[in-house]
């Protein structure tokens, strides 16, 4: 998973957004999200409805929740 991806999942931990309100939280285009929004799409770790995305798995959101709450930082994959 890119770095991006990792970062649109975090970003959507606390509920939907619009694809617009992810590009402004993540400081980039809206465009420039497109492949990364399509490719967690594709993997099911996202969901789009009702003309927003949000983290389709309540474990995985949970777990990342615990994780940044322990840590202080959430456990991105290092590149």
């Amino acid at each position: 998973m890119s770095k991006q991806e990792q970062k649109i999942i975090t970003t959507l931990l606390d509920g939907p957004l619009r694809r617009v309100d992810i590009a402004r939280t993540l400081n980039v285009t809206n465009g420039g999200i497109g492949a990364s929004l399509n490719n967690l799409l594709n993997k099911g770790l996202i969901v789009y409805e009702e003309s927003r995305y949000a983290v389709s798995d309540r474990i995985l959101s949970a777990w990342l929740k615990n994780e940044y709450g322990r840590r202080g930082v959430y456990p991105y994959r290092d590149f």
